[in-house]
């Protein structure tokens, strides 16, 4: 089963997202807050964190790096409606492991393949990923792959 936590500000985002993620067989959200708190995200160590990448009244990269250094086994995937290259380059220098389009459909979001992983609960998923490494370099020049450099 894999655990996941929702740091969004928007209600109806982020019980919509729960509850369709519970409906998901091998999710089980075990956390949903419009603020992240580090303290409730570290009682609960979920695998991953699905947070807004505009949360209003706190720094969401900022969020980001805390957990990456608080909790470095949940990959943080930021959600965006538009992200901004510049905003991209930060998120991932911040160690981010995805990126999500808020108004993407439930197939779009799916991983390649059409299945969500079934991992183990001790490995995290490998999808979704902004693009492979290659890509990454030609167009973000200067970011860190957070992929494949991370600490496990």
């Amino acid at each position: 089963m894999i655990q996941i936590a929702i740091i969004e500000d928007n209600r109806l985002v982020r019980d919509g997202l729960t509850l369709k993620l519970n409906e998901q067989e091998g999710f089980e959200v075990i956390h949903s807050a419009a603020m992240g708190c580090i303290d409730a995200l570290g009682k609960t160590a979920p695998r991953v964190l699905l947070l807004d990448a505009g949360l209003e009244g706190e720094d969401s990269r900022e969020l980001a790096e805390r957990v990456r250094d608080a909790l470095p086994n949940t990959r943080v995937i930021v959600m965006d409606l538009l992200p901004v290259h510049e905003e991209l380059v930060e998120f991932v220098t911040a160690g981010v492991a995805g990126f999500v389009l808020k108004d993407a459909t439930l197939e779009e979001s799916s991983p390649p393949s059409g299945r969500w992983p079934r991992d183990a609960p001790s490995s995290p998923p490998k999808w979704p990923r902004p693009c492979s490494p290659r890509s990454w370099e030609r167009r973000f020049s200067g970011a860190r792959v957070p992929w494949g450099t991370r600490r496990n």
